[in-house]
């Protein structure tokens, strides 16, 4: 039975959703620890951590590397709108600090509204 969501999004980390979406990718412990920049048992306990989390097991593991169960490619799924989002995010903000969007608010008179506020946006 999956564990009810506030103890999830209280405890799931980036880390997590990274860790899920890198052993989609490549299938393997081994590559994914690479990948990362962890150790295989560190990796191993991560995954352990987020399947704990949801309370189900959310990768198959077989001789020949691991792969998602249904629940597993759900929880993907969703990581990896996080971090599409999240790079959205990151393209507004700076597209904010650097002043290339935004909004302006110009007040005016209706007849200076009309003639001269297009010529000067102009």
């Amino acid at each position: 039975m999956v564990n009810p969501l506030n103890l999830i999004s209280g405890r799931l980390r980036m880390r997590h959703l990274r860790l899920l979406v890198v052993l989609a990718e490549h299938g393997s412990l081994r590559k994914a620890s690479e990948i990362m920049s962890v150790t295989q048992p560190a990796l191993s306990k991560n995954l352990h951590e987020i399947e704990e989390l949801v309370g189900e097991p959310l990768f198959i593991r077989n001789p020949k590397g691991i792969y998602p169960n249904t629940l597993g490619e759900a929880l993907i799924r969703y990581a990896r709108l996080v971090f599409a989002d999240l790079g959205g995010l990151h393209k507004e903000l700076s597209a904010l600090q650097s002043g290339s969007i935004g909004n302006i608010h110009i007040g005016g008179i209706s007849a200076l509204t009309n003639s001269l506020l297009p010529q000067t946006i102009a």
